[in-house]
């Protein structure tokens, strides 16, 4: 125990990083438990957003898709560019349901749930 916490002090970008999937993971399921749209769409754009700025080791609030794609492609070149675009279009899709509220639907949101679940295990395996 004490080996792995002097790793994990001296090492925070990396432990963020290994850290990054299991709370992607846990925002997907507190999604999928929201009471309401807005709240479940919002954990899902959280998901997303904060699983590439983990990895990434970069603020959220800074990070924007073309940014994201870009930097998983610098980190990680055998990541397969169908990854880097899937980036980009759930980035788009995220936004889309996140500012425009009114016209979301379940299946929407749970559509988006499941593919950013998949681009995670699929970064996970590609930058492993």
């Amino acid at each position: 125990l004490a080996g792995w916490r002097a790793r994990e002090d001296s090492d925070p970008a990396g432990a963020r990083a290994r850290r990054a999937a299991k709370a992607a993971v846990d925002r997907l399921a507190k999604s999928r438990a929201a009471k309401g749209l807005p709240e479940s769409t919002a954990l899902v754009g959280d998901a997303l957003v904060g699983y590439l700025a983990d990895k990434l080791s970069v603020p959220p609030s800074g990070l924007t898709a073309r940014l994201a794609a870009e930097s998983l492609r610098r980190r990680w070149p055998r990541l397969p560019e169908v990854r880097l675009e899937e980036v980009k279009r759930l980035w788009g899709e995220m936004e889309r349901l996140r500012y425009a509220p009114t016209t979301v639907r379940d299946a929407e949101v749970a559509q988006l749930r499941d593919a950013v679940s998949e681009l995670i295990a699929a970064v996970e395996k590609g930058s492993s």
